[in-house]
């Protein structure tokens, strides 16, 4: 009966012994977890904007993007002294650019979507030229927001140039504002001669796509040549002979040219986008491609 006694206190001796050992094994794991130097999950990343957009005398919205890991806010939300839960958003501005030259106002960041692993952040703002400066453009690569510069891409302002929708003899009928999905997509646009004589002479130009390829249609049939009055001239484009600056966004302004009567007459465009709007699955994929 001892024997059996002390073989069954033995059994729970080595027992013990694994035990004591495997506790061992926890509390050093843990202080070793504990005293492991934190890693920074962190990160932001500017997506990349190319072409050009005109400012006009009422103001011209711009739209920038930025991604962020899911644990920062670039528009915290703050308390007031009246207790009162407020969206902050912090200044814009273009460290290349003097303010005499353009104003920015009505600076927006809006949380637009959040997913696995980040948020995709949009910040709109209102430019405004100074119609006494002189020169044709200006050229922003980066932006300041919230005391951070971040690289933007490559985009042109052209200053003082007023957007039109009817001319002389050619009226806008219809065309594309923007795109859906990433990438740099075709544009297109239907004009119709309103005037009294026909338009033998015309072509769309892009500023800093020089290389774009139109395709042009009158009334629906290919390889005409003139307008006549009353008919309808569709053109689309398209960029891909271009040879761009790799970007994530696209701002397109096309500038219709033609001749009428003998008069050489232009007409700038409003802006087309292409790139902005995303969907889930697109966002998804540039979080994964330039999260850290």
């Amino acid at each position: 009966m001892k024997g059996k006694f002390r073989f069954i206190n033995k059994i729970m001796m080595k027992h013990r012994k694994l035990l004591l050992i495997s506790i061992g094994f926890v509390i050093l794991a843990a202080l070793f977890l504990f005293f492991l130097p934190s890693k920074d999950i962190s990160w932001v990343h500017a997506m990349k904007v190319y072409g050009c957009i005109s400012c006009v005398e009422s103001g011209t919205d711009v739209t920038f993007v930025i991604l962020t890991s899911d644990n920062i806010s670039l528009a915290p939300n703050v308390t007031t002294t009246d207790r009162v839960e407020v969206v902050s958003v912090p200044d814009l501005t273009f460290p290349e650019i003097e303010d005499d030259i353009l104003t920015i106002s009505n600076i927006r960041c809006t949380n637009a979507m959040e997913m696995n692993g980040g948020v995709y952040w949009i910040i709109d703002a209102t430019l405004t030229s100074n119609i006494s400066y002189t020169k044709d453009f200006v050229e922003i690569t980066r932006i300041c927001y919230n005391g951070e510069e971040y690289e933007i891409g490559h985009l042109k302002i052209l200053l003082n140039q007023a957007y039109e929708t009817d001319s002389v003899a050619f009226s806008l009928k219809s065309n594309a504002a923007a795109s859906v999905g990433r990438r740099l997509r075709p544009y297109h646009a239907t004009f119709l001669n309103t005037g009294d004589s026909p338009i033998d002479s015309y072509d769309i130009v892009y500023p800093m796509y020089e290389n774009a390829e139109n395709q042009y249609e009158i009334d629906g049939a290919l390889g005409a040549s003139s307008v006549f009055p009353n008919s309808s001239l569709y053109v689309e484009s398209d960029f891909s002979a271009c040879d761009l600056e790799e970007s994530d966004f696209y701002y397109v302004t096309p500038i219709l040219t033609y001749k009428y009567k003998g008069e050489n007459y232009s007409a700038c465009l409003t802006p087309y986008t292409s790139g902005f709007q995303l969907s889930k699955e697109d966002v998804q994929y540039y979080i994964e491609l330039y999260g850290k």
